[in-house]
């Protein structure tokens, strides 16, 4: 019998990252279905377009060139995205590399919204949440495992990424 689990992080995986959520899953990785969910945000690169962004218009208005790296305006958001797919291409060739089946898809930057959906239709066992640090609203129960699991009744764990 196979296993789906919705895997939902913004980072790359470690090795021991990927060791501990097929662990978490209890059950070998060829038995395994990971689905994983990328939310676009925000990274330092596209923080940097952004910045590069102001400095060109800041030289054109004085009549300057940029004296940047920067050679062309670029949307922050198409940088995130762009970050984003990257992250979800290696997490899902690090499931794959360990026997497992894995899918995705990038989702928008709050992705409560769109688990429910990828939940029904993907026949979802159990979401985990991979998470760089831990916090206080995981202490609390507020954090968004605790409110997958409570709003879409699904098992819902947090694993602590060794490295992001």
């Amino acid at each position: 019998m196979t296993t789906s689990i919705l895997i939902i992080t913004e980072h790359r995986l470690s090795g021991a990252d990927v060791s501990e959520v097929v662990a978490a899953s209890g059950s070998e990785p060829t038995t395994l279905a990971f689905y994983v969910a990328v939310p676009v945000a925000a990274t330092s690169r596209s923080t940097q377009s952004v910045i590069d962004n102001l400095e060109m218009d800041v030289a054109a208005s004085r009549g300057e060139e940029s004296i940047h790296l920067a050679t062309q305006q670029v949307d922050p958001a198409d940088v995130a995205l762009g970050d984003a797919e990257a992250v979800l291409a290696d997490v899902l060739k690090s499931l794959t590399d360990t026997g497992a089946a894995a899918t995705g898809e990038v989702t928008p930057s709050h992705p409560l919204e769109t688990v429910g959906d990828i939940v029904a239709a993907k026949s979802i066992d159990e979401v985990i949440v991979v998470v760089d640090h831990h916090s206080l609203s995981g202490a609390l129960h507020t954090d968004l495992a605790a409110r997958i699991q409570r709003k879409f009744k699904v098992s819902a764990l947090r694993v602590h990424a060794v490295s992001s």
